[in-house]
């Protein structure tokens, strides 16, 4: 089971960061609990940041490719590294890029930020929406499946300032016995 494993091995890499006087913040490199103020908070145009769950920064790296091949229509991105959360668990990474103040793993097993609910769309919204009025948060397949572009486009304009779009689909079929991850790599390529 993937998230027994990942327990144990994030498990073991904090003990030995600890036994060694070592903790994560004193690594030289961006935090992933810091995404929101290092990034986000200090844009000052309108802004999508488009969150793609279990993607490994090769992967990235190929998108930024595609990017620059579209000519007609350049976007300013910034492709960089982050130390992830430990344990290295969905919840816990979304969570992580929305603002807060404290991240809580409740006895039910939820992870709240600052006492809101960090599940769904909707509460994301809500939590990114006490730090930037107007925020809006949608899941990717909610865009994809809106049943003509003219709808898309308006939901987009509608977008004041900032925009965060999820994306799961990789990690899903990762998670799935359908062995079907490399077909969804493919579409979404």
């Amino acid at each position: 089971d993937h998230a027994r494993i990942t327990y144990l091995l994030n498990s073991e890499w904090m003990r030995l960061m600890t036994e060694k006087g070592g903790e994560l913040t004193s690594l030289p490199a961006p935090m992933q609990w810091n995404f929101f103020n290092n990034y986000v908070k200090t844009e000052h145009g309108r802004t999508a940041v488009i969150i793609v769950d279990a993607m490994r920064y090769e992967i990235a790296e190929d998108i930024t490719d595609m990017f620059d091949a579209d000519v007609k229509n350049p976007c300013k991105y910034d492709l960089q590294y982050q130390i992830a959360t430990l344990p290295s668990e969905t919840k816990f990474g979304k969570a992580a890029l929305l603002p807060h103040k404290w991240l809580n793993y409740e006895e039910n097993g939820a992870v709240t930020i600052d006492e809101h609910s960090s599940a769904e769309s909707n509460n994301r919204q809500a939590v990114l929406q006490t730090a930037v009025d107007n925020a809006h948060s949608i899941s990717f397949e909610e865009i994809y499946n809106m049943p003509v572009q003219s709808k898309r486009r308006a939901y987009f304009k509608d977008v004041d300032k900032l925009v965060y779009i999820w994306h799961n689909r990789i990690d899903t079929s990762g998670h799935s016995d359908q062995g079907n991850l490399p077909t969804i790599c493919k579409e979404e390529a």
